[in-house]
């Protein structure tokens, strides 16, 4: 699932003039199914904002409101359909349409003014993307984990990918304003952009459970989860053996040391539920040992904003992660660098209707699990210690899905209804820009129709070929994965 580790060629990027042109005049709209608090991480309390009562007529009501609303003067409750259907038709690539058709429901709700309860569940087909289907080939869908591939022996390759998959999340949480508690099913982002150097918006939801204290300018944050593989373990008692699994231990201190600094240190340490076996060429081993597979890891977030006053204001976040114990061996790759995880770079801006993000993020090799070894007096290479655990969650790096990657979200908001969107992206495999215009129907779910066109470049074949396709739909508050 990796990629190589060149960089697109000059020729084949977006061009910077174009890049420029989007800055000057575009900006990102958050999507409405993910709330984060001051951090930028996700918080314990995710309640919808109130809605006031609408007025005019009935038929007028439906579209401001929940679709159910269950709500009291004490408790909340609502219930929102979640829908995706669009389709397109394609150009320069192996299928002639493109579509996809999301459906399921969303729920939160408080109790007692004590405890938020929130959930979703979907399930989701379509033929894919060139982007979406380089991951839909490995039967992995950023954002959502496994998945199922291919439909009566066909509509499975990379240019053809016919998807199949389903998603559950939910939550429930507490607070005191001091001690903050939730655990769930969920992917805890962190960091201020749309991907992250700990945990990205693209990563898999996964179970959890988590405590947090705020003090002050201070909060401290630990939680424990579970991540899922792609491999299966030993035949067991059942009739297939389960998927290899992880287990995940997070803590982060948040620091709000000026009015316009923030910054974020993380600490994980994962660990794999199967044994691995040892080899004999390893110091201090037995061949045969068995071993768990480890791997400590973390890093820093620095976030620098403008003031909220001026006419501008911004947000310029820089985020590293890397292995706190140094691998043993050197990489089979280029780099040899045995700790560097994830680099990432970004700029917010919003001004008025305007709202702008763009992003920088860089994995390393030392991602790999057992990718670094030793040269033995045969000539042949071999793994020179244990094996690291893999960041992922269902075949999905839990940091970024592209080993690097350039992109630009931007939003102009035209009027009350009518938006205009621009995500553009350029990674070792693709380079492409996306033009869309939204209209909002229902601003309670929120319920979106949308009218795109995509051109882009797919770099990993040779010749580099070109493809474009336009699609038409509606949406109701989902990331673009």
């Amino acid at each position: 699932m990796t990629q190589g580790p060149h960089l697109p060629s000059n020729n084949s990027l977006i061009k910077w003039p174009l890049w420029l042109f989007c800055i000057l005049w575009l900006a990102p709209a958050a999507d409405a199914q993910i709330i984060r608090d001051v951090f930028g991480n996700v918080p314990a309390i995710r309640h919808p904002k109130e809605i006031q009562p609408a007025e005019g007529s009935p038929w007028k009501q439906i579209w401001h409101r929940h679709l159910f609303d269950f709500s009291d003067s004490i408790n909340s409750l609502v219930v929102d359909p979640v829908v995706q259907a669009h389709w397109g038709q394609a150009r320069g690539l192996e299928t002639d349409a493109i579509w996809d058709n999301i459906r399921g429901a969303r729920f939160r709700a408080r109790i007692d003014g004590m405890w938020y309860v929130g959930g979703e569940l979907l399930e989701r087909q379509g033929i894919a993307s060139p982007m979406l289907g380089h991951w839909a080939a490995q039967k992995r869908i950023p954002g959502w984990g496994r998945s199922k591939l291919g439909r009566d022996r066909g509509n499975n390759t990379a240019d053809n990918a016919y998807y199949d998959v389903s998603r559950a999340r939910g939550w429930c949480g507490w607070s005191n304003d001091t001690w903050f508690v939730d655990g769930g099913i969920d992917a805890l982002h962190i960091g201020a952009g749309t991907g992250s150097a700990f945990l990205s918006m693209e990563a898999a939801p996964a179970p959890y459970i988590r405590v947090a204290r705020e003090a002050g300018k201070h909060r401290s944050t630990i939680w424990a989860t579970r991540w899922v593989g792609t491999e299966r373990g030993p035949l067991g008692e059942t009739a297939e053996s389960l998927l290899n699994r992880s287990r995940a231990l997070f803590a982060m201190q948040s620091w709000q040391l000026t009015p316009h600094l923030l910054m974020q240190g993380v600490y994980s340490f994962v660990q794999e539920k199967e044994n691995s076996v040892a080899m004999g060429s390893w110091e201090g081993w037995n061949e045969g040992d068995l071993y768990r597979a480890q791997r400590h890891w973390g890093g820093l977030e620095v976030q620098l904003t403008g003031s909220i006053d001026a006419a501008l204001p911004w947000r310029i976040y820089i985020q590293s992660a890397t292995d706190v114990v140094p691998r043993q061996g050197e990489a089979y790759h280029t780099s040899t660098d045995r700790t560097a995880l994830t680099h990432l770079a970004g700029l917010n801006i919003q001004v008025s209707s305007f709202s702008l993000q763009l992003e920088y993020i860089q994995r390393g090799n030392a991602h790999c699990r057992d990718c670094f070894g030793q040269l033995a007096a045969d000539g042949v290479i071999q793994m020179a210690g244990p094996a690291r655990a893999l960041l992922e969650n269902g075949g999905i790096s839990v940091q970024a899905p592209w080993e690097e990657s350039l992109r630009l979200n931007a939003h102009w908001g035209l009027s009350k209804a009518l938006s205009l969107q621009l995500q553009a992206e350029s990674n070792a495999l693709f380079s492409w820009i996306t033009p869309q215009f939204l209209w909002n129907i229902q601003t309670a779910w929120p319920l979106r129709a949308f009218a795109s066109y995509t051109a882009g470049l797919h770099e990993s074949e040779t010749p580099s070929t070109n493809f474009s396709y336009w699609q038409l739909g509606v949406r109701s508050g989902l990331m673009s994965f």
